[in-house]
């Protein structure tokens, strides 16, 4: 911002105190006074007579100056101040810009004063430097001049050329020296005093941005000590910064520069503040000040009971991520979904890391998921043993996969929003290789998913005999009461028949070599038949190939039956695929009969559940996949050999997701519910081995996505593969419990102050209820108490300004104070809190209050 320099203060209050000597650009120091009267040649008896740049009448013999340098203007009389402006004494450079300042009259001196300005941390002087000015004077009558108070128009002009290379003077050749105006005394200072420090000389009020360590005055407190009947300053005692914004003025006319600083928040009683004046305090020269400590104590206070209250008059307070509730008009209530929140924060490292951003979470695992005390919400340890979990918010980064193996379907239960950037994969396990056919044993079926069906096992080597057959694969996995368990019969992919049936029944049919070749397995149902098994090729003519083997059926979810939660009707985990038979082909006449087993099939996609009383956003771009149920897939394929490789499997069908937002949802990332491949016997190179015959592709599984309203199936944008409209419907379940954490509440005390209880007003069924720790104002409601409501709260140092955290938080606690045989929130450095509440919602709560009480 520029200020022009035609403001003109023009009372004696405002005269110089003194004239600055000591800026003359190289001359003696005095202000090289010409006596008081004028030329020979001046047309009048008004006339300059003297200025501290060496001038006459009419020129100055000085040019050069300093960015901060006043110029001081001495006329033979009294000056109009109706006649000082901008232009009459005009300063500027050659394009006519004017430097930043103020015009000061007193009697017959004029003084032009350089602004200080302060932008972006920066200070800025009057002059630019290494810039060259003009400084002036027009003479003659017509208004255009400057005129006595006795009506007479300067006499002779006055030019000067200024050239600004001095940098920034001390103007008074010494340190800047401070003297405190406010408080004058030491002891009994008012809580609520304006500290005020002022300095002799202007400074440089740049460095004044703060006041913690760094400023160049520091302002903080310690706690005092008893001593003689009253108390002192301690020297041990730690030192608090006072917050708060000192507030400088350069009063340019009296040379000096006042810093106030008014804590923001009230000092406590019988304290030491302590006013150190660091040597970061420097004048406009860069000149430090030699340091300089005050102290002084506040007045005594009585110990008084305070508290912060939250009314729920607006959600401002409210962390909205991990919270699913409504706070308005004075009133909280629950959502319609999300848990308890109980295990806190997902974190994909509560599973093995596996490396690569791989996570697993074995939900079979002893012990089950184990979640720490520092954690969860009930400042507990808890652990996971069935695959349900409650967090507060539920965050896949991007770059981490997080995979769910074991028989337990995760269903993950999520108080706030969950957003999905990287990967969740509840599939059916791939299998691994058979290196050689000739093993006494069948390969075993594959395991599912978690909650998934395993696949068949493969046959195992045949005697010759009948009845090596591969197993089937396990139906889709359903609760004994679901409506419609007794429909999962026969989904899982039938295993492939041994071929030929015996010993009596092989050929040789081409080249003395068997090629009788053996169907694949079928694939795993679940939302279509499994794919079938077939032979496919033999070398000779005719072909002698297996019977087609079948797929599973179908699992049919519909129609819907009324009054049953989603989360208990579509959380249906794959089928397995079929195991493979046993064969002989490969076999040539004349050697040892050695039959080969079969490879196993592979398991169904798991079951997964995600609900949450926020906003659920699957973000991960293709090709990438944010949630994957597939069935498992075969190892590779196998090339027909010699040898004769392994009876080909089924594949298992997909898995089940889920997904239930109780506001709103974006599911762009992609959601693979593919069922996993049957083994592929591939053709030989030569003719004698072109032999094909491959197990059946496992079935899609199922996606469900429900939100309030009536949602389409643009809600699903990238399913594999592609979603069907019964796959999106309204949301109609409920959950038993909700919940809200708040953001950090700051006490706004200097020392911690004593936590003395809680109390939660709130109407239950209609009626008051108040709860508390303190057993004298209320019912007492931790977690796991089984009351209406569930409150716990953290302590934690604030910051008083933003309520920022600033420090480590204590563990959730189920109290505030002492209380209860807990020991509260209490600590040296606890001065903010948060807390978090579950509604139990068949009870019909709504809160509308709640204080935390603290002592001063």
């Amino acid at each position: 911002m520029q200020i022009r320099p035609d403001r003109l203060a023009a009372s004696s209050a405002l005269a110089l105190l003194a004239m600055l000597s000591g800026c003359s650009g190289g001359s003696s120091g005095a202000a090289n006074l010409s006596p008081a009267r004028c030329a020979a040649t001046t047309a009048t008896k008004f006339c300059l007579v003297s200025c501290n740049l060496g001038c006459s009448n009419t020129e100055c013999s000085v040019s050069q100056i300093a960015q901060n340098q006043p110029i001081t203007l001495t006329f033979s009389q009294p000056v109009d101040p109706n006649s000082v402006n901008s232009g009459t004494v005009l300063l500027r450079t050659q394009s006519g810009e004017p430097p930043i300042g103020d015009l000061l009259l007193n009697g017959n001196t004029i003084t032009f004063q350089p602004k200080i300005e302060i932008q972006g941390g920066v200070t800025f002087f009057g002059f630019r430097a290494n810039e060259t000015y003009v400084l002036t004077l027009p003479a003659g009558t017509g208004g255009a001049s400057l005129q006595s108070v006795s009506g007479e128009a300067l006499g002779a002009r006055v030019t000067c050329q200024l050239v600004v290379s001095r940098g920034i003077i001390d103007l008074d050749d010494r340190p800047p020296v401070p003297t405190l105006l406010s408080p004058t005394e030491t002891t009994g200072v008012s809580r609520g005093t304006t500290i005020v420090v002022e300095f002799s000389e202007l400074i440089d009020a740049a460095p004044f941005a703060g006041t913690g360590e760094g400023s160049p005055i520091e302002f903080s407190v310690s706690r005092a000590v008893p001593s003689g009947g009253s108390v002192v300053c301690d020297d041990l005692a730690p030192r608090v910064p006072l917050p708060g914004v000192p507030r400088v003025v350069l009063d340019p006319v009296r040379n000096k520069t006042t810093v106030s600083f008014r804590p923001s928040l009230q000092m406590p009683g019988d304290t030491c503040v302590e006013v150190r004046v660091t040597d970061r305090v420097r004048d406009l020269s860069g000149r430090a000040a030699d340091p300089v400590l005050y102290r002084f104590v506040t007045e005594t206070a009585p110990p008084e009971d305070v508290a912060v209250i939250e009314e729920f008059d607006g959600d401002s307070r409210l962390d909205a991520e991990s919270s699913s509730t409504t706070w308005a008009n004075g009133v909280a209530v629950p959502g319609r979904l999300g848990g308890s929140g109980l295990h806190g924060e997902f974190d994909p490292a509560y599973g093995t890391n596996l490396g690569s951003g791989l996570y697993q979470w074995d939900l079979d695992v002893a012990g089950g998921i184990v979640f720490p005390a520092d954690r969860t919400l009930s400042g507990r340890e808890e652990r996971v043993t069935d695959g349900a979990f409650e967090f507060t918010k539920f965050h896949v980064p991007a770059g981490t996969t997080v995979r769910f193996v074991g028989t337990k379907a995760p269903r993950i239960r999520v108080r706030g929003e969950v957003l999905i950037e990287g990967t969740i994969d509840v599939s059916g396990l791939a299998q691994g290789q058979l290196a050689t056919a000739l093993l006494p044993n069948g390969q075993a079926g594959g395991p599912g998913g978690p909650g998934g069906g395993r696949g068949g096992n493969g046959a195992d080597q045949s005697n010759g005999s009948s009845g090596f057959d591969g197993a089937d694969g396990a139906d889709v996995v359903v609760s004994a009461t679901h409506a419609y368990a007794g429909r999962a019969a026969g989904t899982g992919g039938p295993g492939a028949p041994q071929f030929p049936a015996d010993n009596n029944g092989v050929t040789h049919n081409y080249l003395t070599q068997c090629v009788q070749v053996p169907p694949g397995a079928g694939g795993g149902g679940y939302w279509t038949a499994g794919g079938a098994g077939h032979a496919l090729q033999a070398p000779n003519t005719p072909p002698e190939l297996g019977p087609d083997v079948v797929g599973g059926t179908a699992f049919q979810l519909f129609p819907l039956i009324g009054g049953v939660s989603s989360l208990d009707h579509f959380l249906v985990g794959g089928s397995g695929g079929g195991g493979g038979g046993g064969h002989i082909y490969g076999h040539r006449d004349g050697t040892p009969i050695m039959w080969k087993v079969g490879t196993g099939g592979t398991g169904g996609g798991g079951a997964l559940a995600i609900r949450c009383g926020g906003t659920m956003v699957i973000t991960t771009a293709q090709p990438a996949v944010a949630i994957r149920a597939r069935g498992g897939d075969p190892f590779g394929n196998y090339q027909h050999q010699t040898q004769g490789p392994p009876g080909p499997a089924g594949g298992g069908s997909g898995g089940t997701v889920l997904l239930q937002s109780a506001k709103s949802m974006i599911a762009q990332g992609v959601i693979d519910i593919s069922g996993g491949l049957g083994v592929w016997i591939r053709p030989g190179a030569s003719q004698a081995l072109r032999v094909e015959t491959r197990g059946g592709d496992g079935a899609p599984g199922f996606v469900r996505a429900e939100v309030p309203g009536n949602p389409t199936i643009g809600l699903l944008q990238n399913v594999r593969p592609a979603a069907d409209p019964s796959m999106v419907g309204p949301l109609l379940d409920n959950d038993d419990r909700s919940g809200f954490v708040t953001r950090w509440y700051a006490t706004r005390q200097i020392f911690p102050p004593t936590f003395q209880r809680y109390e939660v007003e709130a109407v239950v069924d209609g009626n008051p209820v108040t709860f508390s720790d303190d057993p004298a104002h209320g019912v007492w409601a931790p977690i796991g108490a089984g009351t209406a409501i569930e409150v716990m709260f953290q302590g934690a140092d604030v910051d008083p300004r933003d309520g920022s955290l600033v420090g480590i938080p204590t563990e959730w606690r189920s109290t505030v104070g002492a209380h209860q045989g807990q020991p509260g929130i209490a600590g040296e450095s606890i001065d903010g809190f948060r807390f978090t509440l579950v509604f139990n919602r068949r009870a019909g709560v709504e809160i509308r209050k709640v204080s935390v009480i603290f002592r001063l």
